[in-house]
């Protein structure tokens, strides 16, 4: 019900504050400042769930809200100033002290409407017995604390009325102003580094290039944004976003050469060489990630180096490319700010021969040869490449072994069987380096005989 009372001028002397207000946010400003929370330590899942997150408390009063009234009015002349959020809803009832005029010394304030815990809106009548109200005197809404109701930012709409009905019924405003009052921001900034690492053919890929043993996958910096606050009002520092168990740091990739305990370890490093203080990651039993749940160094790390060490007996896999997500989370009942980025990949040092025409065409006899002039036999395995309309299968020379200082030599109708054209491309791959590799393709015509060869490598 609309509260029409108006306070006696010595009644509303008693009642005059003269509180005053550290931050607020200015609607004047040609660039309105909201005041900036990091968005780990809002309760999101209570947004989704209840409609409403863990209040937001802030002691500076970042939270309050400035604007002249821009309209004058005459001593003994009340106006209504109504303030409506988006996003939104106070926590706390408001009151007759919550508003402050500056430029008028004897305001009687009264909540006219709205403003009780959980309302996203609240009318306040003002009335100076004795002094007009000038257009350049400043109106301040203190909020000591809010509600947010979304997962992004909150706004706040202020407009002035000649009188109630028109500020019940939102009609006939004499002035409107509107900003952001809260933005939501992660706190976490992250900047990803690739670094990528060589299996060395020479000693089967089972080590990197150089008899090294551990590989760089590239590494994770992380920034934390101080000019924010936490939800409590303080400035957030490290531990407010990275500090629950929630919080981890995923690496996704192949890690199936670290699969046994002792033997192969992810980890990440203080230092790029991976010589630092280390800490292991835990790898999932198929070997697809690798997790860091350890919240103390989540929360005191800088830059940390993703650095894999695989298990000598097993070979190390070529992989594209390793990405990395961090997941942010103060504990307050969500899941917040993952980010992501690539790292680096693992290459290996062998052979790759590609053959662009190979061909089964009843009419031609197509050899391919492969040529090892090392004295170590190697292995080769080739794929095939189709046209949309044909399909290949490998037949039992698509993979086998050149010995070494020898060269084989095989049709291709026993390399592939295709179904729908005769003709693919293939790709075989050696372990072995391209110096120790000579590869060509012949192709016999059989109605007359002619030849044509191509050199692949």
């Amino acid at each position: 019900m609309l509260n029409k009372k108006i306070l006696a001028a010595t009644i509303a002397a008693s009642f005059t504050t003269t509180a005053a207000f550290a931050a607020p946010v200015n609607l004047d400003a040609t660039t309105i400042a909201p005041a900036k929370y990091a968005s780990e330590t809002v309760a999101k899942a209570a947004v989704q769930t209840t409609g409403k997150a863990t209040v937001i408390v802030d002691g500076a009063d970042n939270l309050s809200v400035a604007a002249a009234v821009g309209f004058g009015f005459t001593a003994n002349t009340s106006y209504y100033v109504r303030y409506d959020l988006t996003g939104a809803v106070f926590s706390t009832d408001k009151a007759f002290g919550d508003i402050v005029v500056t430029g008028t010394t004897g305001e009687a304030v009264t909540v006219a409407q709205g403003g009780e815990e959980d309302s996203a809106f609240v009318i306040f009548e003002i009335v100076d017995a004795d002094e007009a109200t000038g257009t350049a005197d400043v109106v301040t809404l203190a909020n000591a604390d809010l509600a947010l109701t979304g997962t992004g930012s909150a706004t706040i709409q202020m407009r002035v009325f000649a009188n109630a009905p028109d500020a019940v019924n939102e009609t006939g405003s004499l002035v409107t102003k509107s900003g952001a009052i809260v933005s939501q921001v992660s706190a976490i900034t992250t900047a990803f580094t690739a670094d990528s690492a060589v299996a060395d053919v020479d000693d089967g890929f089972t080590d990197f290039t150089g008899d090294a043993t551990v590989a760089t996958l590239g590494s994770i910096e992380l920034t934390t944004a101080t000019a924010f606050a936490a939800d409590d009002g303080v400035a957030v520092v490290r531990g407010d976003v990275l500090s629950d168990v929630k919080s981890t740091f995923v690496v996704s990739g192949d890690f199936s050469n670290a699969l046994t305990t002792g033997k192969g370890v992810v980890s990440v490093d203080t230092q790029a060489d991976c010589a630092g203080t280390a800490t292991a990651l835990t790898v999932d039993v198929t070997g697809a990630t690798a997790t860091l749940t350890n919240t103390t160094v989540l929360a005191n790390a800088t830059e940390m180096w993703v650095c894999l060490q695989p298990d000598p007996a097993t070979t190390i896999a070529a992989t594209d490319a390793y990405t990395a997500a961090l997941t942010a989370d103060a504990g307050t009942d969500g899941t917040y700010a993952v980010q992501t980025g690539t790292l680096g990949s693992i290459t290996r040092n062998g052979t790759t021969l590609e053959f662009p025409f190979i061909t089964t065409f009843s009419e031609y006899n197509q050899r391919i040869l492969m040529t090892n002039n090392s004295a170590t036999d190697t292995t080769y395995s080739c794929t095939f490449t189709t046209e949309a309309d044909t399909t290949a299968t490998a037949g039992t020379a698509a993979t086998g072994t050149v010995p070494g200082n020898t060269t084989v030599s095989f049709k291709a109708t026993d390399m592939v069987t295709l179904t729908g054209k005769s003709r693919t491309a293939a790709r075989c791959t050696l372990l072995s380096q391209a110096t120790n590799i000579d590869a060509a393709t012949t192709i016999v015509n059989l109605s007359d005989k002619s030849t044509d060869t191509n050199i692949i490598n």
